[in-house]
């Protein structure tokens, strides 16, 4: 057997404009979605010497070490696996795929904390079959741009509308359903202190809530995109604001109470991000930051929290 692994980073978002409803059901969104340093571990297995025949059966496994998070078909990584094969196999390179591989996953990002962790699984593993394929084309010595017709960003934003964003980064303007990427510059790195309430929300459910509630949130993303390029993090709360926070916080009022609690530490700014259900603060300096977790798990109000960081290059 061989194995290749791949860190799926999570991220957060620097400010969150969410539209209304589109006539086929989705949202456009406006957004700075930038990757931290947790992640998920994807490992993909496979026996170096079985690729799929011309009939183009294949087996994909996938398995986590979280009993929470579906295995199997259900789990993205698993869709965007097959997608990817689904898509060789069309342009009649199929054969470059060993015909079973498993899909392990070692989780780290918490399941509906809005931080991206079954998409950026389900990029880890397009990014990896990916790279098997183009290191079978060396092996037979047949040119890279073979593989010109399958575009990975467009297998991903088939599973889901930020799975595109996980395949490249670190920070990216999303429009769109969140698929339309443009690179942002980040001059700074920043601590960032995660934490999640208790409970869980469903992003169906508070996007529902949303197009009944609407938003407050203050949201300019062009001063977001200024204030990262500038390293002016002073400017981000009049501007980072989160359309889905009223909602997510009528839903689940401890996501509001974590909110003021990180708030309440001194992080140059704090936000929920994505969906929710988890809060973050950022911070210039490690002490600080580590000072605010400290403070964080002494309370009753945080089931999960942890302190990572702002990436700055492509992972």
């Amino acid at each position: 057997m061989q194995e290749v692994t791949y860190k799926a980073n999570g991220k957060i978002n620097l400010g969150l404009q969410v539209f209304p409803k589109r006539p086929d059901g989705y949202h456009d969104i406006k957004s700075v979605m930038v990757k931290i340093g947790l992640g998920d571990v994807v490992k993909l297995k496979w026996d170096p010497g079985d690729f799929v025949p011309d009939d183009g059966r294949y087996s994909i496994r996938v398995t986590t070490d979280a009993p929470h998070i579906p295995a199997g078909e259900r789990n993205l990584a698993y869709k965007a696996a097959k997608e990817y094969y689904d898509c060789l196999y069309a342009v009649g390179l199929a054969d470059l795929l060993p015909r079973q591989v498993c899909i392990q996953i070692e989780k780290s990002i918490p399941a509906g904390a809005g931080m991206g962790g079954g998409s950026a699984d389900a990029a880890a593993s397009i990014r990896l079959l990916d790279a098997i394929a183009r290191r079978e084309l060396k092996v037979r010595q047949l040119p890279l741009d073979i593989l010109e017709p399958v575009n990975i960003y467009s297998i991903a934003s088939v599973i889901g509308s930020d799975v595109p964003f996980f395949l490249g980064g670190p920070a990216s303007l999303a429009t769109g359903r969140g698929e339309v990427l443009e690179s942002v510059d980040i001059r700074a790195k920043f601590w960032v202190l995660c934490v999640m309430p208790e409970g869980s929300l469903a992003t169906k459910s508070v996007y529902e809530l949303f197009d009944r509630v609407g938003s407050d949130a203050r949201c300019d993303i062009n001063a977001v995109r200024y204030a990262l390029a500038c390293d002016r993090p002073e400017l981000l709360p009049e501007s980072a604001g989160n359309s889905l926070e009223r909602a997510a916080m009528s839903l689940l009022p401890s996501v509001g109470e974590v909110k003021q609690m990180v708030c309440s530490l001194g992080p140059l700014f704090c936000s929920m991000t994505g969906s929710g259900s988890c809060v973050y603060g950022l911070f210039r300096e490690r002490d600080q930051a580590e000072q605010a977790l400290r403070a964080v798990r002494s309370s009753s109000k945080a089931a999960w929290s942890t302190l990572t960081e702002t990436l700055n290059e492509v992972c």
